[in-house]
């Protein structure tokens, strides 16, 4: 029990280390590709990526569902079924990355047609797609090494090498500007950086079972075992993930790949605020799933009450700190030149105030039947995506983030007004006004305080006009969230927990 221990400790530590560090990596390097190869080249990198990312919806929720039926077998000692799925998975994924190849090939040849491309641009473009297209066929073909790591409980491994690929994709930036390297030369160092630490992730799992061969080898009973249940997962989060991931190939084809640069520089902005977010319902969902189990109301109760309001609490002290200096921020980031993002990276990090759901959303996801909100996340998808193709033509960048904030508010609905009073029997109103308005009032004065203040001071350099506004909004925040929000009692009883 106490290795067992050990080893979630060290999987927390090293995926907050990783996660932490390969968002801020990130973060770093859009400046420096930005200014060194200008914003229509740097769109270019931001849509070929986009398109790649797009692609792993192929997917079809089997990283979920192999790690899960890998887990039960190695637990139940049935090898020779864990040795039959890595085997078909392998096939299986060397047919997605086959098909990703082809594709991406057959995209080459009308890329400047769809995204309205010049004739150097499509050259450049078709260049990144060749390299994408080798990459992604290696690296999908052997994606099940990290499956079989945390299978075998041995994330933290897992994480360390993903570190290593972070870091490599960074370095890959640093020689690029250091060394003056064409565009076409930074995304082979890329693509390279993607699939380097593969062969280290095959010995690693070698080692963990030497009758692992990684042959392509079909076995249907136990791949259809694993597929019933990952298509339940892939129909859930086939929406999400396109809501999330096409708006820049919009823009790409309704607009230009200035537009899409301007996409990736807020979203490179607003990904902290994910970063420090989005793990709220991975971390809830064992424990929620263990409550609906022992079909403890009262516990779900809570959750839903009381972590709701931590993470609006935790969600309005992010997004209204980053709101404060959103101006000065991009002047920093990116330069004056990109001033006018200002406006909407305040609304894009607005609507991020739709992830306080999150524990709902845990509370959703424990449940057996999880066809509402899939069939919901459809229509919110189809809508927000509906709405960026209409928008982008007008309003370029503004049209995406305008429908992020439609797609928010939906699923903010589906929640408050069908979930929570007809599902779950709890008091909507209540709820929203309790656990989710108050932070966010609380937000809101603490903001105007803080901007009053900044009013008797003259602040002239940059990194003073980053710094003390934060400062003062936290001060004033941290105060007012203690007297009318959270009482000292509850947070020493956090931390001793």
């Amino acid at each position: 029990m106490s290795s067992s221990k050990t080893a979630i400790l060290a999987a927390i530590v090293w995926s907050g280390i990783g996660k932490i560090t390969a968002g801020f990596l990130r973060f770093f390097s859009t400046p420096l590709l930005l200014n060194h190869y200008g914003k229509e080249q740097y769109g270019l990198i931001g849509l070929a990526i986009s398109i790649n990312v797009y692609m792993q919806i192929m997917e079809l929720g089997f990283n979920t569902g192999n790690l899960r039926f890998l887990s039960q077998w190695l637990a139940e000692k049935k090898h020779d079924k864990v040795v039959k799925l890595i085997q078909s998975s392998m096939f299986f994924y060397g047919l997605i990355g086959l098909l990703n190849f082809v594709l991406l090939v057959i995209l080459t040849f009308y890329s400047g047609e769809i995204f309205n491309l010049s004739i150097n641009e499509n050259i450049i473009f078709t260049n990144m797609l060749y390299i994408l297209a080798v990459s992604s066929l290696i690296s999908w073909t052997y994606s099940i090494t990290s499956q079989i790591l945390r299978a075998y409980e041995k994330i933290a491994l897992d994480e360390r090498l993903n570190l290593i690929g972070s870091v490599l994709v960074f370095l890959a930036v640093i020689l690029s500007v250091y060394f003056n390297l064409k565009i076409s030369q930074y995304f082979l160092l890329y693509g390279v950086s993607i699939i380097v630490v593969l062969p280290i992730k095959v010995l690693k799992c070698k080692a963990l079972n030497s009758s692992l061969d990684f042959k392509f080898k079909w076995n249907s009973e136990v791949f259809n075992e694993v597929l019933k249940y990952s298509i339940g997962i892939f129909g859930m989060a086939f929406f999400q993930f396109s809501a999330r991931n096409l708006r820049p190939v919009i823009l790409g084809m309704q607009t230009s790949v200035g537009d899409v640069a301007d996409y990736k520089i807020l979203e490179q902005i607003t990904g902290i605020i994910l970063l420090l977010s989005g793990s709220f319902m991975a971390i809830l969902l064992p424990y929620v799933t263990k409550m609906k189990t022992l079909n403890n109301i009262k516990a779900q109760i809570r959750v839903v009450y009381d972590g709701t309001r931590f993470i609006s609490v935790f969600l309005a002290f992010l997004i209204f700190g980053l709101v404060i200096v959103a101006e000065p921020l991009i002047i920093f980031y990116v330069g004056t030149e990109y001033i006018h993002l200002s406006f909407w990276l305040i609304v894009w990090s607005v609507a991020l105030l739709g992830y306080h759901i999150a524990a709902l959303a845990a509370i959703v996801l424990a449940d057996a039947n999880i066809r509402p909100i899939a069939y919901f996340s459809m229509f919110s998808a189809l809508i927000s995506l509906t709405f960026a193709w209409l928008l982008t033509p007008n309003y370029q960048v503004g049209g995406a983030v305008i429908s992020l904030v439609i797609y928010t508010i939906l699923q903010m609905l589906f929640y408050y007004v069908y979930y929570i009073p007809y599902v779950m029997n709890l008091n909507s109103l209540k709820l929203f006004v309790q656990s989710f308005l108050k932070p966010v009032i609380i937000g809101i004065i603490s903001l105007v305080i803080t901007k009053s203040i900044l009013l008797l001071v003259t602040l002239t350099g940059i990194i003073y006009q980053l710094i003390v506004p934060v400062l003062i909004f936290a001060i004033v925040y941290c105060i007012l969230t203690a007297i009318f929000i959270i009482r000292p009692s509850e947070i020493k009883v956090i931390l001793k927990k």
